[in-house]
């Protein structure tokens, strides 16, 4: 009989989510994430960590790390499955309840991005985004040193352009306008009304004068 386990995690944006299953590979089982298109989280590729060193002795059990980042606000369940390799016959099931909460604003915001530039040029800041979650990244004020030109939402390629839930980013285009040293500020908002935010994204920039060479 094929069992299910359940698990409780609440999360913040800003934070990352571990999640470590009892596994073994000698027997040709695996831990597999397969939820697809979760617009909460984003899971990188597990990793195994054999409880020894000599990870062909049968028998010899270890770990599976899955490791995520919180996206959007809201919650969510996402399954993992153990099989054998090779195989759509399950083993077990881990069911994850996740809740992932706004980030917190009573901390400064990380620098995500570094930006050196000249007076007059161009560079875009690309922030992941997902399409009917929330409302969307917005610049919070303006400043002396940088303006942004133009904003757009990109989706990604593999996933079909409009589908909810889809991921992809928001782009925005800047333009450098006067020198010295300065950050701007992105907000992930839930809708366009909100007083709180679901992120926060900090772009931290060094704009040089622009040298005209006469000869």
């Amino acid at each position: 009989m094929v069992t299910t386990i359940t698990k409780e995690i609440v999360a913040r944006i800003g934070h990352h989510i571990k999640i470590e299953l009892e596994s073994n590979q000698t027997t040709g089982y695996e831990w597999e994430f397969v939820t697809t298109h979760c617009p909460l989280v984003k899971m990188s590729a597990p990793v195994y960590r054999a409880t020894t060193t000599d990870t062909t002795l049968l028998g010899s059990g270890g770990k599976t790390v899955f490791k995520g980042k919180p996206t959007e606000p809201g919650t969510a369940t996402i399954l993992f499955v153990y099989r054998q390799i090779d195989s759509k016959e399950p083993a077990q099931f881990l069911e994850v309840h996740l809740t992932v909460l706004p980030c917190d604003i009573s901390t400064p915001p990380k620098v995500q991005k570094v930006v050196a530039a000249t007076v007059g040029d161009t560079f875009k800041v690309k922030i992941p985004a997902h399409i009917g979650a929330v409302h969307g990244w917005e610049y919070a004020g303006d400043n002396n040193h940088v303006t942004v030109v133009k904003s757009e939402y990109r989706p990604a390629r593999e996933v079909a352009p409009g589908a909810a839930g889809s991921g992809g980013s928001m782009v925005f285009k800047m333009k450098a306008v006067a020198p010295g040293l300065g950050s701007y500020l992105f907000v992930l908002k839930e809708t366009p009304w909100d007083q709180t935010y679901a992120g926060r994204y900090l772009v931290q920039f060094d704009i040089a004068p622009r040298v005209e060479i006469v000869e």
